[in-house]
């Protein structure tokens, strides 16, 4: 008899063990996506996979959040994780000194000097450095366009935006010093430097 009640105690343990410890360590969540935009540097950024919502916290896909942010995002398949590196390469940081300051620049390009030394109409530095990225202001790439590209200024989103033929063609972040607009550089370089006819 004694030998049937431990049985039934040890089957009533495993079957609680099983039946109510196991599930609570498995955690389910209830995700909800975002009804709201999620900003980087005043752009609203856009993915393929949803942006969630789970116990009040916002959740994005990994490797999309990395390419917004600019940030190397690996699956290591023999280790069975994801790996994140801030790191740039080694190529892209050089060290600029100036009087009293060395900074690491993570701009692809730099300006020459002359145009650090330059100024806009408006009496605006033409190059500012924040950082480690050169910018450029916004007013200043329009002005040495040579009529090719005009700029103008968006005052509900607080972002300069550049027109071709009328048509806005590029709509670059906007760095606000000492309420004075600035684009990246290298954008600058890459987008609207080609234009100047």
């Amino acid at each position: 008899m004694f030998k049937k009640y431990k049985q039934l105690v040890v089957g009533l343990v495993v079957g609680g063990l099983l039946f109510g410890v196991i599930p609570a360590l498995a955690r389910t969540f209830i995700a909800e996506e975002a009804a709201f935009p999620v900003m980087v540097d005043g752009t609203e950024v856009t993915l393929d996979m949803p942006i969630v919502i789970i116990d009040g916290r916002t959740y994005m896909p990994l490797r999309a959040l990395g390419d917004v942010l600019g940030i190397k995002v690996d699956w290591n398949a023999d280790l069975g994780r994801a790996e994140v590196s801030k790191n740039i390469e080694e190529e892209e940081i050089m060290k600029v000194e100036m009087p009293n300051v060395v900074q690491e620049i993570r701009s692809k390009r730099v300006p020459s000097q002359e145009l650090m030394d330059a100024k806009s109409e408006v009496g605006a530095n033409a190059i500012h450095l924040e950082n480690g990225a050169y910018y450029i202001h916004a007013v200043y790439a329009a002005e040495i366009s040579n009529g090719s590209y005009l700029v103008d200024y968006d005052h509900k989103t607080g972002e300069f935006f550049y027109l071709k033929d009328g048509e806005e063609f590029f709509r670059p972040v906007t760095l606000l010093v000492a309420d004075r607009g600035y684009i990246p550089y290298d954008d600058f370089v890459e987008i609207l430097l080609p234009l100047i006819q």
